[in-house]
């Protein structure tokens, strides 16, 4: 792997200072030879494990982290970019995904890291199938597109056998989206399957885990199953609670809020006025006005939502 042990060496001399210690009172504590330190603070070695260990410990800081942090040199910029990405689709703009790709054609030359190579493919083949699919509304490309996105790492890739692969975060993702795009082709009972699977195999930490629970949610209230649909809801939003995530909690509310409102459970209204709320705070202005509107036209709930909202 390739790392920008300059920009590394300078943290660790940093947090070295702050804690107000000597290289030598370091060594002393960790067992450090003092050249080695001499040798990560200069940026000349890549450090082993029981030594990132060890600093870790004397100067209370994840130094296995921080390295990690410095994979390649612009590891912030394909962060903020990822950043991005998720803002983009947790506002429902999609139209203005192709300002993510403008900034992945700039990243893309400054890379080196084959991880990051197709961590980058997979971002855009994935912006260019949910474009195809949100703005153009052209599922079946939008289909293809996605299916090729899962061959970048498996030529061999095929739905057929989709569930004896081991997906990656990203992956995942665009596995999720084949499901939505599987459903407005028609096949309502593969759409469940998948986003069932997609659950199955997301690992609990994953900031991916709570919009599964939302689209399970959702994929389980089609079917008119609303104890199910409401399971999922409320496992998303504990997670959100748990996690400090406010990505994705706005519109797990308001699914919970819908099917509340199905099984004619007053707390309707105060989830989906937290959604409202979260809308408001984050300021997702386009989601908030398709809330009020789905509100108005498909709940035709008495309690008027846009009377109430803070703006």
């Amino acid at each position: 792997m390739l790392y920008n042990l300059s920009l590394f060496g300078e943290q660790v001399r940093l947090l070295r200072k702050r804690q107000e210690y000597s290289q030598s009172i370091i060594s002393e504590k960790t067992c450090i030879n003092i050249e080695t330190l001499r040798k990560i603070e200069n940026g000349k070695v890549i450090p082993r494990l029981d030594t990132l260990e060890a600093l870790s410990i004397a100067l209370k800081e994840d130094i296995t982290a921080l390295l990690l942090k410095y994979r390649l040199d612009d590891y912030t910029l394909f962060n903020n970019i990822k950043h991005l990405l998720e803002l983009k689709l947790d506002r429902n703009e999609y139209e203005t995904l192709s300002t993510v790709i403008d900034d992945l054609n700039k990243l893309k030359p400054l890379v080196n890291n084959d991880y990051y190579k197709i961590q980058i493919q997979h971002i855009y083949c994935f912006i260019e199938g949910a474009m195809l699919y949100k703005v153009h509304n052209d599922p079946q490309n939008a289909y293809t597109k996605l299916i090729n996105a899962l061959k970048i790492n498996n030529q061999e890739f095929t739905m057929k056998r989709y569930k004896a692969y081991i997906y990656s975060s990203i992956e995942l993702r665009i596995l999720m989206n084949i499901a939505f795009v599987t459903n407005d082709l028609g096949n309502t009972t593969s759409y469940l399957e998948i986003i069932q699977f997609c659950f199955d195999s997301v690992d609990l930490e994953n900031r991916l885990y709570p919009k599964l629970c939302h689209n399970l949610a959702t994929a389980y209230k089609r079917n008119n199953d609303y104890i199910k649909a409401l399971k999922y809801a409320n496992l998303g939003i504990k997670y959100c609670k748990k996690n400090n995530q406010f990505s994705g909690l706005h519109i797990l509310y308001y699914g919970k809020g819908v099917i509340e409102h199905y099984l004619d459970d007053p707390e309707y209204v105060s989830s989906v006025k937290k959604a409202i709320f979260i809308c408001e705070l984050l300021d997702y202005k386009k989601v908030r006005k398709k809330i009020l509107k789905n509100c108005r036209e498909f709940l035709k709930c008495e309690y008027d939502f846009e009377k109430h909202s803070i703006t």
